[in-house]
């Protein structure tokens, strides 16, 4: 019998701006930044005409049509983390309606995240987790969506990557399914202080408030598991750049080859739906061993958040 306090995560899926645009189309940004960006490892990165609700409609059908049949029905949440705000009518009631109705979702009650921005995905994650542990849900959808305005610059400040349009999703369970990863700890960590920094006009404070956090989160996590940096298999940031990924790494204890970095110049930075991305991509081709631990790292302006998955099967 499945030990109660279980969760697993399973049914990862994503769906990317259906644009690839090489850098050179960011014509609103300098050609030094351009070729800073370049030499840190972009490539590309990906827009849509579609919203963000539309971008997470496919995610979510990707990951119901993964998932066991009988659990539709029995779905209770959604949890939808988002950034982006700059239009109403991205989340309005008929939208929501229209996605929820279309999937087949009848029962589901929606919950939106946004506050934790690139680490939207740590906190859904726990928040769903922390409902089923309560009792209160048995099988829990997350999606993490989000679409840049396009008379932005679509540079992540302070001018470390692009942003790119993209969805990803997976269903939070207390059932141990074939192919899942037990979600063993989340760790949350927040440093309001940053609010007021401008991370360029004080770049060496700013870099390093978000360095001692980084190492935080990444020890809170690991060591509250009775683990060691050196037994994680696998690490997923978030897709900035190669240079800010290895010191990220560095910083908290990481070899250089425990990182994934493969993603960086296909689509740059997809926000909180990075690490799904990535963990989707890296399992398709990976040789893992039950009991293997990978680690999810979400950085936001001024959040963090760190999750162990173990592997199962």
């Amino acid at each position: 019998m499945a030990n109660p306090a279980d969760v697993y995560v399973t049914a990862l899926a994503y769906e990317l701006g259906e644009h690839e645009h090489p850098l050179d189309e960011l014509t609103v940004v300098l050609p030094g930044v351009r070729a800073s960006l370049r030499e840190a490892g972009l490539r590309h990165y990906r827009t849509t005409e579609r919203t963000p609700l539309e971008l997470a409609r496919c995610a979510l059908a990707g990951t119901l049509e993964r998932a066991d049949p009988a659990v539709r029905g029995e779905i209770s949440h959604v949890i939808y983390a988002t950034n982006t705000m700059w239009r109403v009518e991205f989340a309005d009631a008929a939208a929501l309606g229209d996605l929820l109705t279309g999937l087949g979702l009848h029962r589901a009650y929606p919950i939106g995240l946004f506050l934790s921005y690139c680490a939207n995905l740590q906190a859904s994650l726990e928040v769903a987790a922390a409902l089923i542990r309560a009792g209160q849900a048995e099988h829990v959808l997350v999606v993490c969506t989000d679409k840049t305005d396009p008379e932005s610059d679509r540079l992540v400040q302070p001018k470390i990557s692009v942003h790119s349009d993209a969805a990803a999703s997976f269903l939070l369970t207390s059932e141990p399914v074939p192919g899942a990863y037990r979600l063993r700890r989340t760790v949350l960590h927040i440093d309001p202080s940053l609010g007021v920094l401008h991370p360029e006009e004080r770049f060496v404070e700013y870099l390093s408030a978000v360095s001692e956090s980084v190492v935080k989160v990444v020890n809170n996590t690991v060591t509250g598991l009775g683990l060691t940096v050196a037994d994680i298999t696998k690490v997923f940031p978030n897709n900035y750049n190669h240079w800010v990924s290895r010191i990220i790494g560095d910083l908290a204890g990481f070899h250089a080859d425990q990182v994934y970095l493969d993603n960086i110049p296909r689509f740059a930075h997809a926000l909180a739906a990075d690490g799904v991305i990535n963990l989707s991509d890296w399992s398709a081709s990976a040789s893992t061993t039950p009991g293997d631990h990978l680690l999810l790292l979400g950085a936001g302006p001024t959040q963090w958040g760190c999750s162990v998955l173990e592997v199962m099967t």
